[in-house]
């Protein structure tokens, strides 16, 4: 009588390892692609932080209180307004010429400012002076066309660059 040889056959032990396998590998190319794009959006908004912070450390940098093209920046000067910028032209990208971070994507960010005057200064406490209430936000559309935004606030005081301890130019 002769022998015959079986196929081997394929168990159902052996059909859940590869089902679980290939779970395993798929979940990580899903966590590897969910983790490159949240450390993107965290890149853009540490872009978009840093444009609104540059606009607050401009406004805080006038040379005298009333406009005089000669001096310089104006505490007068200090008034609403927007601009776009373009990654590609932050501190940001420079640094990153290669995009290892991938967030250079040639994204525009709107930076828009609000500044409300106070009415003058506190009469009823001589001692504070006017100021005005700075608002800026900057907003920008994601790589998946969601909407993104980042604010700060802040109080600049119309005290001379001499009554704040700096140098007088």
């Amino acid at each position: 009588m002769e022998k015959t040889k079986k196929a081997p056959r394929f168990t159902v032990k052996a059909l859940i390892v590869v089902l679980i396998i290939g779970f395993l590998i798929s979940y990580l190319f899903w966590f590897h692609s969910y983790s490159s794009n949240q450390k993107i959006l965290l890149n853009q908004e540490k872009i978009a932080l840093s444009l609104a912070q540059k606009q607050m450390n401009f406004f805080r940098s006038y040379k005298t209180l009333n406009v005089n093209p000669s001096v310089g920046y104006a505490y007068a000067d200090i008034t609403s307004g927007s601009k776009v910028v373009k990654d590609t032209e932050t501190s940001f990208c420079a640094q990153d010429k290669s995009n290892i971070l991938n967030a250079c994507l040639g994204t525009n960010y709107t930076v828009s400012w609000k500044v409300t005057n106070s009415s003058e200064a506190n009469h009823s406490i001589p001692i504070i002076p006017a100021y005005k209430t700075v608002e800026i936000s900057t907003s920008w559309i994601d790589k998946t066309k969601t909407p993104r935004l980042v604010s700060i606030a802040s109080i600049i005081s119309s005290l001379t660059p001499r009554a704040r301890g700096e140098s007088h130019i």
